[in-house]
Order: C-alpha cells, then sequence, then structure tokens
C-alpha cells in the first residue's frame, strides 16, 4: 500500500543515473512497475555508458558514451576522458587549442544521455531523476545547481545522493529476510582496490536507523587468482566473524570469472549471495520512486550518514495556543536539501532560541540568538523572518530579517546572521 502525494499522471517514469567518472547506468521504472536498467543493445545487458565524448577536428561535431570510445584511436578529433572530475574541480579542458567549460561539457554528456534513453522513456515522461554519485560533497552540490537547469526535465523533478544512500533503498526493495541481519557490499573493479560496505540495522530503536560503514582494501594481487582468492577469502573471514551477514552483494567487473572458488563457498555457506553491476542505479531509481510515492515500509526504517542532518531543529514558540517547540527542520534530510523559512512574530523578547534535538538520543542543545539593535516596540508588533539553511554537513546558517509589521512599523531592514556548528 502506498501513501501517494500530488502526482502528474503524464510523467509516471522514474529514473536512477549513476555517474561516475569512468562510465554510468541507467535504471527507470513505470509508476508501480519493476526496475529496468537502460542496455545499448536490444539483445545484450550492455549496461555501462563511458563517460567519454570525442569531438571531431574542426567541427562543432561530437560522439559520446560507446561511439565515443570506439572513436579513441582517431587522430582526427580528440577524446576527452575525466569528465566528471573537472567539472566538479571547475576546471577548463583544453581541445584544440580552445578551452571548453568542463561543466558545459558534462551537461552535453548528460543531454545526450537523456537523448539516448528517450526511446525507452521520453524526457516529457519523466517525474523524478535521481542521481547518484560516490561522494556528494560541497563542490558536487555546486556543479548541479549549475547542470539542472540546462536538462530537458523540470528542475524540481531532480535530486541527487551518495552510492550509500542508493544502496540503502535498492535494500528497502528487497525481501525483508535479506536484511533481517547486516547486509554486505562488495565492489570491485578489478584494479587493486576493493570497497567492502556494511550496511546496519539497529532494530532496538523506532523507526529502525540504518547506517553504512565503508572499508578500503589495497594491494589486491589481481594478477593471480589464486592469490586474489586466497586473499579475499581471509578478509572475507574476518568479516563474517565481526558480524551475521543475511546477505551479501558483488559489485564491478573484478568479480567476473572463475577466480571466487573458496572466497564463494565460504560466503555461501553463511549467507545468500547475489553478483551484477547494477545495483547503484537501480537503488537511485527506488530513491526517486521514494520521492513521489512513499511506502509504508519506509517508515520503518531511517538512514542515517555524516551526509544528513543528525538532530531534528526548531523554535520556542507560541503556535495555536500552545507554547513549545516548533519544528523546523527534520533530522535525516540531506544537508544539501535542508532549507526552511518561516515568519514569526516577536513577544516580549528580543531574541530567538533555537533548540537541537539528536536523533540518536541524548540532550538537547540550545542555541539564543539576540537580535541586537532591533526597534523597540510594543509585544506582537514586530515580524521577523528565519531562514535556515546548511552550508555543509556540519555548519548550520541561521538568517534572520526584521519585517517590521505591515504600515504601522515599516521594517528597519536590519538582517542579522549566525553560524552555528553542528
Amino acid at each position: 500500500m502506498l501513501f501517494v502525494k500530488a502526482f502528474d499522471k503524464d510523467r509516471k517514469y522514474r529514473v536512477g543515473f549513476d555517474l561516475r567518472e569512468d562510465f554510468c547506468q541507467i535504471s527507470y521504472c513505470e509508476r508501480g512497475g519493476g526496475i529496468v536498467t537502460f542496455s545499448q543493445k536490444e539483445d545484450a545487458e550492455e549496461y555501462n555508458i563511458p563517460t567519454l565524448l570525442f569531438k571531431k577536428a574542426g567541427v562543432d561535431e561530437w560522439f559520446f558514451g560507446r561511439a565515443a570510445k570506439e572513436h579513441a584511436g582517431d587522430p582526427d578529433g580528440t577524446l576527452i576522458a575525466n569528465l566528471l572530475e573537472a567539472a566538479i574541480a571547475d576546471q577548463p579542458i583544453g581541445i584544440e587549442g580552445r578551452d571548453y567549460d568542463a561543466v558545459k561539457l558534462l551537461t552535453l554528456f548528460l543531454e545526450k544521455c537523456f537523448k539516448m534513453l528517450s526511446g525507452a522513456v521520453p524526457s516529457a515522461r519523466i517525474g523524478a531523476v535521481m542521481f547518484t554519485l560516490k561522494t556528494v560533497d560541497e563542490r558536487v552540490v555546486k556543479l548541479f545547481e549549475k547542470i539542472i537547469p540546462a536538462l530537458p526535465l523540470p528542475e524540481e523533478t531532480v535530486s541527487i545522493e551518495e552510492h550509500d544512500s542508493s544502496f540503502y533503498h535498492y535494500m528497502l526493495e528487497q525481501e525483508e529476510e535479506l536484511r533481517q541481519k547486516d547486509v554486505m557490499l562488495l565492489e570491485y573493479t578489478g584494479q587493486d582496490r576493493m570497497v567492502l560496505s556494511r550496511l546496519t540495522y539497529n532494530r532496538r530503536t523506532t523507526p529502525i536507523v540504518s547506517v553504512v560503514k565503508n572499508s578500503e582494501y589495497v594491494g589486491l594481487p589481481y594478477t593471480s587468482p589464486r592469490d586474489m582468492d586466497m586473499q579475499l577469502t581471509g578478509i572475507l573471514q574476518q568479516e563474517l566473524a565481526a558480524g551475521n551477514f543475511s546477505s551479501v552483494h558483488l559489485v564491478g567487473d573484478g568479480f567476473d570469472g572463475k577466480w571466487m572458488r573458496d572466497a564463494l563457498k565460504l560466503l555461501c555457506r553463511n549467507c545468500r549471495v547475489f553478483q551484477g553491476n547494477n545495483l547503484y542505479s537501480k537503488g537511485a531509481c527506488v530513491s526517486a520512486c521514494y520521492k513521489t510515492d512513499v511506502p509504508q515500509e519506509e517508515e520503518r526504517y531511517f538512514f542515517l550518514d555524516d551526509h544528513k542532518l543528525q538532530a531534528n531543529i526548531g523554535i520556542e514558540a507560541t503556535h495555536n495556543g500552545t507554547e513549545g517547540y516548533y519544528p523546523l527542520l527534520d533530522a535525516g534530510v540531506n544537508w544539501y536539501e535542508a532549507k526552511r523559512e518561516e515568519d514569526f512574530i516577536l513577544e516580549g523578547t528580543g531574541e530567538i532560541r533555537l533548540i537541537m534535538m539528536p536523533l540518536t538520543g541524548g540532550k538537547a542543545s540550545e542555541y539564543t540568538i539576540r537580535l541586537d539593535e532591533l526597534p523597540v516596540r510594543e509585544d506582537r508588533l514586530t515580524r521577523i523572518r528565519v531562514a535556515l539553511t546548511l552550508e555543509s554537513e556540519k555548519q548550520l546558517m541561521v538568517r534572520i530579517r526584521d519585517l517590521g509589521f505591515g504600515e504601522i512599523f515599516p521594517s528597519s531592514n536590519l538582517r542579522w546572521e549566525k553560524g552555528i556548528a553542528l
């Protein structure tokens, strides 16, 4: 059963877009339907779209993805890689003696991806898109603030999240027995670096608080299948001894082949094992679905990571005749999405008091902001506007403006700002 928000019937598709430095993937579904990962070939599972552009020399002709990769050795043009890295760093890319804006080139790549997707999912019928990236920091947020307006989609339909969040949402759509205990995800691309993600559930809390912890293993001897198997088996023995797992998910081309003999035997004795390369794009598609249709199952769980607001933030105020806590920001929202603006009328005070209540328990914190130099007026004849935003995961910015009180007391145009470390 779903709690359904207002929904545009014409925009029935939800899209998850896994954007990486070397490749991207796109998964989609119709509202209420199964998730499909877009393949560049009808008769094969060719999910990976190389994050590449190729510009033909002397003309404004661009190839992308697989076509760009096929032109990699063509001397009559320029292959452009590292699009995401350059765009995040806002560094120009030199092509034929000219500097190109990396953000615009990445936007061009994404536009071409959506055009390719339009054969299966017309852009005009997409109701929500979730981009998922390995990491979302201040630079990534600023990058997407530039990219989103240029995409062939209404801006309010596009969101971003990290791989950990996509992993969490992917598991919410699986059978509950696969997450009765912890869940392990191993990502290995075939180089000397493997990432192990452990999704844990604290079932002593209501809702159930879910957390992802990542460990990185480097120096895997990938040139020797036997040594690889032995080293991975040793890693897994340590992890399985430290906790109980319901399921393990293997992601990445590095797991292809038959080198995981002892490691697989060990895993299959302890839990259910799954292998595939499209977990993150599918998880992002689930996240896109939850932007408009929130299932009851999600209300039982709460995902908490370092990039989310860790406390409920409100203000001491009188509401509907009752004095007490008035909520402004809810814990669990991504820091870059945490925004709230409300108007209040002052009564007998020249200050406001913010209250922060940690989600994980503990004592609430209070922060008093004095409105120095505020004009003296009678009670209930001063209206202020309070705006809260997060500048980063650990920095709350409070902005307050004196609005006066209509024609009786014009605004003084006084403003106050306070940064609060979280």
